[in-house]
């Protein structure tokens, strides 16, 4: 009876140290499965939404996900969003944020296209990670930014007055080179703006100096006396946003 006991707990423990020796093997044979977000695609790290929620699910960020596992030994794939940012997969559909990958041929290889459609400005991160069977794990994050506008800049290229033989005096302003921020999400200057601030009696005076007609440029050509004042310089973008008012003091030109 002894014999049968001892033998009984001498193969319970051989057995018990060999499934740890083959899981230990097995584990050290395992590779990491890969994950990336392939480059092929369009992707872009900032979005403009626009001035409201982000009601038009056409505005969006592009995310394809591709996961690999040399081994074949895909388990799942979770994609964690947070809050205000939805999910969908390429057509506009919302997607799930948990695969399981636990079957061939996906269990060697798989790809995916999202979209991530935020519905207010500010900061997010995406955190992709996927498991294999021996809980062996690889994480992407990708950090995007969502903004509703940005405001245009006023560029001040020149600023001066002259003093033509009639001595009726010009003012001159150029702010042509002032740009919007978000040009290249459908922004723009919409307008131009400078008033010519002068002083006669001690009492200050704006005047509207828009008279050739090109816009970004501005002239005052009926001061008859010498230019004492300053000038005052905005733009204003495609969605009524302002710059700042650049004050410029005046040169006399030769």
């Amino acid at each position: 009876m002894k014999i049968i006991k001892s033998f009984c707990f001498i193969t319970a423990v051989i057995t018990l140290l060999a499934g740890c020796i083959s899981e230990s093997y097995f584990n050290d044979l395992n590779s990491r499965p890969m994950i990336s977000s392939t480059a092929d695609v369009e992707n872009t790290d900032t979005l403009k939404i626009g001035k409201l929620n982000n009601i038009n699910k056409d505005v969006y960020f592009t995310l394809p996900l591709s996961v690999t596992d040399a081994n074949a030994n895909l388990q799942n794939l979770n994609i964690n969003v947070g809050d205000g940012i939805t999910l969908t997969d390429n057509d506009g559909k919302v997607a799930a944020t948990y695969y399981d990958l636990n079957y061939s041929p996906v269990n060697a290889e798989w790809f995916k296209i999202f979209r991530l459609i935020p519905t207010n400005p500010g900061y997010y991160t995406v955190i992709a990670t996927v498991t294999d069977k021996f809980n062996m794990q690889a994480s992407l994050s990708k950090q995007i930014y969502a903004f509703d506008n940005m405001p245009p800049r006023c560029v001040v290229a020149e600023a001066y007055y002259t003093a033509p033989p009639n001595f009726l005096y010009v003012v001159r302003i150029d702010i042509r080179s002032s740009f919007d921020q978000d040009e290249k999400w459908g922004g723009g200057i919409a307008e131009y703006k400078a008033i010519y601030h002068y002083t006669w009696d001690d009492e200050a005076v704006g005047m509207a100096s828009d008279f050739d007609g090109t816009p970004g440029i501005f002239e005052c050509t009926d001061a008859p006396w010498e230019p004492i004042g300053w000038v005052e310089a905005w733009v204003i973008d495609n969605e009524g946003a302002e710059s700042e008012h650049i004050r410029i003091d005046l040169t006399l030109k030769p």
